[in-house]
C-alpha cells in the first residue's frame, strides 16, 4: 500500500546549503520515499550532500505519525 510522505530536507552543493525544503512523495515506506528523493536530487544537481530533517507519513491527507530520519 502506498502512502504519501512529507520530507523536509536541505542540500549542500558548491559549498552552499539550501534552506529547508519540503516535498510530498508517494511510497510504500519512509525508506523508499527518502531513496526516491535522494535519486531525484542527485539527478538534478549531481554530486551533493543531502540532509533529511524529518519524514511524516500521511494517510487520507492527515499526518498520522512522524518518523525522524537522520
Amino acid at each position: 500500500m502506498n502512502n504519501q510522505y512529507e520530507i523536509a530536507f536541505s542540500v549542500r552543493y558548491a559549498e552552499k546549503r539550501t534552506d529547508v525544503q519540503v516535498v510530498i512523495l508517494p511510497a510504500s515506506s519512509p525508506e523508499e520515499a527518502n531513496e526516491k528523493l535522494k535519486k531525484e536530487v542527485k539527478r538534478r544537481l549531481g554530486c551533493c550532500d543531502m540532509a533529511i530533517h524529518f519524514t511524516h507519513v500521511y494517510l487520507s491527507g492527515e499526518r498520522k505519525y512522524e518518523t525522524v530520519v537522520g
